[in-house]
Order: structure tokens, then sequence, then C-alpha cells
């Protein structure tokens, strides 16, 4: 019997003690077992280090590696690759957990399809493992390139869990480390360089846990800041290689955008100066994608086909308006709405006491 090959498994764990173990059972139990786990520890500051190195001493499959200060998840990625020992790469997050038959599955379908990635359906779940939707009923194969256009129209999940590919290739493509949030989808982009085709196992391997707190979810901080600069750096590139996609990659922009200026005008700790040099980012990367063909695509934005109720949609654009015209006078409205938003709630609370 030909022996299976080592697939790593990098983990880049900050800050998620409540959920990893989840994750960790999930990977140990692996059907799969010629498996190594590299859990590349962020300089948690919670007791998610602990819970490493735990895991390390029960499996000696499972290494913990603490780096020394946090630099985000792109930097835990890269030194995952540096130390991975296998000829296969997965990645999962480690709020997230999977199948115990996902790497089974998705090194059978890299054999079958002589692909050089394998993707897999997603079952997006809450904290108490609710089913939300499922992303993976269609089965894609292709491109690096096409796999990542479907990411773009939402017919595949954007983000890098529930991944396998070659780890030669995969450090071909290492993650930019000046890139905080997106830098998911820049890998893929930056892939097809090298990859041949992708294959897609569909069944729903991968849970992705929507929770409070998780870095999707949070509205601003500065280093989301740098998924504007990797749409600013897609659509420059579309407007050359690819111009089918520029209305749907400007339309991502602008929602970016105009999500990222509201978080920053309600943040508590960005103030003055500071705010206004984000607003004028954000503004100028607006007028470079403002047009209407943008907003249509902007407007189809959704989350599993569920489309925006339509007073958000109008607020949204509203913004968007009012961000391309000037982001002073942006700041000036989204505060004052703000503001007005908190007298109208008070008011209705005293009226209902």
């Amino acid at each position: 019997m030909i022996e299976k090959p080592l697939i790593s498994i990098i983990v880049p764990v900050y800050n998620v003690e409540l959920y990893i173990e989840r994750c960790l059972d999930s990977l140990i139990g692996q059907t799969y077992e010629n498996i190594e786990i590299l859990l590349i520890n962020d300089s948690s500051t919670d007791g998610s280090g602990k819970i490493c190195d735990r895991y390390a001493r029960l499996d000696p499959r499972v290494l913990a590696i603490h780096l020394p200060e946090n630099r985000g998840v792109s930097h835990a990625r890269n030194r995952g690759l540096e130390r991975a020992r296998g000829s296969l790469t997965a990645f999962v997050d480690p709020d997230d957990y999977v199948k115990l038959n996902m790497l089974e599955r998705m090194y059978q379908k890299l054999v079958e399809d002589e692909a050089d990635v394998c993707v897999c359906g997603i079952v997006r779940v809450d904290t108490r493992e609710n089913v939300i939707s499922v992303k993976g009923d269609d089965v894609f194969q292709g491109t690096c390139l096409e796999l990542f256009f479907a990411m773009l129209r939402q017919e595949a999940f954007m983000g890098l869990g529930g991944t396998l590919c070659r780890t030669e290739t995969a450090r071909k493509c290492l993650f930019n480390e000046e890139i905080y949030y997106g830098e998911d989808t820049f890998f893929f982009y930056q892939l097809n360089r090298y990859v041949k085709r992708v294959t897609r196992a569909a069944e729903g391997l991968y849970y992705y846990v929507c929770r409070d707190g998780s870095a999707t979810q949070v509205s601003f901080n500065e280093r989301r800041c740098t998924e504007v600069r990797v749409y600013a750096y897609f659509c420059r590139e579309a407007r050359e290689k690819f111009p089918q996609m520029l209305p749907l990659l400007e339309g991502r922009a602008l929602f970016a955008n105009i999500r990222l200026a509201v978080g920053a005008v309600e943040s508590k700790t960005l103030k003055g100066h500071r705010l206004l040099r984000y607003l004028r980012e954000f503004h100028e990367n607006t007028r470079c994608c403002f047009n209407k063909k943008a907003l249509v695509e902007c407007d189809r934005l959704c989350f599993d086909k569920v489309a925006l109720p339509g007073r958000v949609k109008k607020k949204m654009v509203a913004e968007m308006v009012l961000l391309y015209i000037n982001a002073e006078l942006f700041w000036v409205v989204t505060a004052l709405y703000k503001r007005m938003k908190k007298i109208l709630c008070a008011v209705k609370r005293c009226v209902a006491g």
C-alpha cells in the first residue's frame, strides 16, 4: 500500500480560547491521519497559547509555535509555511471546525482531477452550531482565476478556510504581511500564476463560524483599511487584464470603502486629523470607483442571495454620494445622523416608559 503524503495544516491563532478546542478536536480526529497541525500563536493575550501547548503534549502531530509579537494573520501563515514539512498544505481558521473526513475527501478530489488546489463546500453556522447557510452544491472545476471570479460573484466562499494546495506552490505566493484583511482573496489571485487546475469537493466539509468580535465582524480598525487597498489593486489589474470584471470589483470596492468610512466616524478611538486622513483616503477611493455600473453591482451585494433591505440600500447609496462629494461633509452628516438617532431612541424610551 502506498503511503499517503503528509498534509500540513496551518492554524493561525489569536485570542480564540472559547473556540479553538472544537477546531483542534475536529483536526485531530481526521480520517486522513498522516498530518501535522501547526498552531501559530500570534501573541494571544487570552488562554489560547496554553491550549495550544496542551494539545501539543497530547498529540505528537501537533506543534505549537509562539510568536514574540502580534503581527497579523498573514505573518502567522507565512511562519507556518516556513515550518511545514508536508507536500500538501491545508488552511483552517481557529474559530472554525471541519468534518472528520474533510482532508480525506479533498485529497481524493485532488488526485482524481489531477488538480493543484482543492476547495470544499462551506457551511455557515452560528456559535451554537445552528446552520445559517450552505455553499457547496455547485461543483467547481477550472483555473484559479476563475475561482477568484467565482468568489467575487459570491458563487464560492470568499476565504482561505477549507483549501488544500501543494506546499511548494503556496510558498511561491507567500502572504503579503502588510495586508491584514482580504489577504486570502489576494493569495488566490497570486496563485493563478502557478496553478493550472482547481477542483472542488462540493460537500459542506468546512464549518465557518459567524461570531461577534471575529475579524470579519469588526466595523473598523486601522488594520482593516488594508482591505480597501487590496480592492484598489484588483481594480487597477482589471482595467488592464480583465475589464469585464471591473464593475464587480468597483462595486465591492465601493461597499468596502463606505462600510469602513461609517465605521471610522462611529469609532470611539479615531478622532481629529487621524479620522480625517482615513476619510480622505476613502473619499479618493470612492471617486475612482463611483459609476453607474459599479453602483448596480454594489446594489446586488448580498450574502447567500439574501438581498439587503431597501431602506439599508438607500441609506448606503446616500452615504456613498456624500463620501464622493467631500470627506468633511460626509463626516459632519454621518456624525449628526448618529447623534439624532441616539436622541430619537432616547425619546422613544421615555415615551414607552
